[in-house]
């Protein structure tokens, strides 16, 4: 599968018939679907069909964080086939991939982010926020849940700065998901500013100067910020109180 010859990947893809039940086997399957040869993508998905749904929570929990790390950054698929993903979305995968969210502290938050760019976890977004032990996925999670959508980078695009002297910048071009709710505004905005992470606090501030004009209770929300010991969340409600 690692051979520099493509008629040798292709052929030893073909030739599965049991792949073994590791998390490097996988991730090295789901890097052969996104090979550089036509002929080993199309040999790799008839062995992902094969393989991939008989594979155990263990292996593909153990994967999840490399795949999802990486995944998006694969460049020959707009997005992962979907016997990946659906491999990755099996409840029981889940399940334990939540665990693995609310109680690591090794993780990096991109893991998360991608996570959400898939929508493995719209279902649960509440209970990371509420249990994760890193501040880094309590805010992400918070943040997502205050803006309904979740937003990526897909490229980046030259824009014209200045035409007469040649002069670009580069920006990037998102693209977005809807995501629902699981609780009102207001429940979140107070759930995170009781939090101990001035990283939560201030992502739950943000949101409620972006959320300002849709609340009835602006101003009790301001004072639960009153007395926070973070600068970064004091100027949010500063700003927001210049604004009323």
């Amino acid at each position: 599968m690692f051979n520099r010859s493509g008629y040798v990947r292709e052929a030893a893809l073909k030739a599965v018939n049991q792949l073994p039940d590791t998390p490097f086997f996988l991730a090295a399957l789901v890097r052969r679907l996104n090979d550089w040869v036509e002929p080993v993508r199309r040999a790799a998905e008839e062995s992902a069909k094969r393989e991939l749904p008989r594979l155990s929570t263990r292996t593909v929990v153990g994967t999840a964080p490399f795949l999802l790390e990486r995944m998006a950054h694969w460049g020959r698929w707009s997005s992962p086939p979907a016997i990946v993903l659906d491999t990755l979305a099996r409840p029981d995968c889940v399940h334990e991939l939540v665990v693995q969210f609310e109680k690591t502290a090794e993780m990096p938050a991109r893991v998360l982010r991608s996570a959400l760019r898939f929508g493995l976890l719209d279902n649960h977004l509440l209970s990371m926020f509420r249990a994760a032990k890193r501040p880094e996925f309590r805010a992400v999670a918070l943040k997502a849940m205050l803006d309904g959508v979740v937003t990526w980078v897909t490229h980046y695009e030259r824009q014209w700065v200045d035409k007469r002297y040649g002069r670009t910048r580069r920006v990037p071009i998102l693209a977005r998901r809807a995501i629902p709710r699981p609780a009102p505004v207001d429940v979140l905005i107070r759930q995170g500013a009781a939090d101990q992470s001035p990283l939560v606090r201030r992502t739950a501030a943000r949101g409620l100067v972006q959320h300002a004009a849709s609340l009835s209770n602006i101003k009790r929300l301001m004072t639960l910020f009153d007395s926070d010991k973070s600068p970064s969340v004091r100027w949010c409600i500063e700003y927001l109180a210049q604004r009323q």
